[in-house]
């Protein structure tokens, strides 16, 4: 016996309102698919390492260098995040993050802005004598480092706080720390005078 089906009769009018009275699914009703802030981007993707640490306060115009291991930890929502960093002292005239000097000293936690800026309230910096051209420890207090994530391999920061032994005041704009990534083999980059620069409009206030 052949059996023939017969399609009920389409109703486009009906089928849409009857579409449009649907419930939304959880996709339809929120909003999905926002991109990423290039801090989020940043923060999402910021892998922990090495990064040579070179501070030129403004008066003096010398630079000391430091290690500074730094990793990020991204909060749940992904918009901010802790920013952790130790710092150890490098060899005056260092070539190589391999070349150290003394122990590596963990800093306190820092919140990571949406801006991807931190305040680091690091407190007394001791800085190794054979760290400078001074030859000779040197003991940083009340200092804090205001900085800003620019990129995986780079960052900047202002650096406050004094030195009593030599007299520094390092609390007005210009004293600036560069972070460069290292490279696999450690060679610490080359920094030129130019290159200390951080717009302290980027930064968080004092």
């Amino acid at each position: 016996m052949l059996t023939v089906s017969t399609a009920a009769c389409i109703d486009p009018k009906a089928d849409y309102e009857g579409f449009a009275q649907r419930p939304l699914a959880e996709r339809e009703a929120s909003v999905v698919d926002v991109p990423l802030t290039p801090c989020q981007e940043l923060l999402k993707d910021f892998p922990a390492g090495k990064f040579l640490a070179t501070c030129r306060p403004a008066v003096t115009g010398l630079p000391f260098a430091l290690l500074a291991e730094q990793t990020v930890t991204t909060s749940p929502d992904g918009v901010t995040g802790t920013f952790n960093m130790s710092l150890q002292g490098l060899k005056y005239g260092a070539t190589n993050g391999s070349e150290t000097v003394g122990d590596a000293i963990p800093l306190a936690p820092a919140m990571i802005g949406s801006d991807c800026t931190y305040t680091d309230n690091v407190g007394t910096l001791v800085i190794p004598a054979e760290t400078t051209i001074l030859m000779r420890e040197l003991v940083a207090e009340n200092v804090v480092l205001r900085g800003k994530l620019q990129s995986a391999d780079r960052s900047c920061a202002e650096l406050d706080g004094n030195v009593p032994l030599i007299m520094l005041d390092l609390n007005k704009d210009g004293d600036v720390c560069l972070f460069l990534r290292l490279p696999a083999d450690g060679t610490l980059p080359t920094v030129s005078d130019n290159d200390y620069a951080c717009d302290p409009s980027i930064l968080p206030p004092r």
